[in-house]
């Protein structure tokens, strides 16, 4: 996952930075859910659900070997 950051344009927000999150976390939203601690350099880290942590765990990293099974989304920072 990406963790560069642009501004976007949210229909719901306005302006807003870029952040991504699997699709399973757009469907259903109250879920448990994983990502980085918010950082300086990543204070909206992209964010992924158990099923896809799963996958994240088998490899110890996003990588070319598990990367497609995760389906993100682009969303805002305030989303």
């Amino acid at each position: 996952m990406s963790t560069e950051h642009a501004p976007i344009t949210c229909a719901k927000h306005g302006e807003a930075y870029a952040t991504y999150v699997c699709a399973h976390l757009v469907d259903d939203p109250v879920q448990e859910w994983f990502c980085d601690y918010p950082s300086n350099e990543n204070p909206w880290p992209d964010s992924w659900c158990t099923r896809c942590n799963m996958e994240f765990e088998k490899q110890g990293e996003w990588n070319k070997k598990n990367e497609d099974t995760l389906a993100i989304k682009l969303a805002c920072h305030n989303c």
